[in-house]
């Protein structure tokens, strides 16, 4: 996407209303990044969905987990307690489904 404010390109993020924004490493433009956007290099911005996908994070439980585990406390809606006690159940959750799975392909 081409970011308005230098004419360089940029990545697409979306604000927390769903909105599209550019993050642009050029104009350093890194205006309305969601939540879980962290720069882990230089320049180099992931999301939680980067890593996910990186990671080939498949079980939606273990993919909700992680959410929570990687921004406990930070997002300004639960305590870090909070977010590791739904972290834990969603955990429990991911194992259920696992175990769903591998029963699925034993018959």
């Amino acid at each position: 996407m081409i970011c308005e404010q230098c004419g360089g390109y940029g990545s697409i993020v979306y604000t927390d209303d769903l909105t599209k924004a550019v993050s642009c490493p050029a104009c350093s433009n890194k205006t309305n990044m969601r939540k879980y956007h962290r720069e882990i290099k230089n320049d180099v911005w992931v999301d939680v969905y980067d890593v996910l996908t990186a990671f080939d994070v498949t079980n939606p439980a273990t993919a909700h987990a992680l959410k929570k585990l990687l921004a406990a406390g930070g997002r300004g809606f639960k305590s870090e307690i909070e977010d590791l006690k739904e972290a834990i159940v969603s955990l429990n959750r991911a194992v259920e489904i696992q175990e769903e799975l591998n029963e699925r392909k034993i018959n």
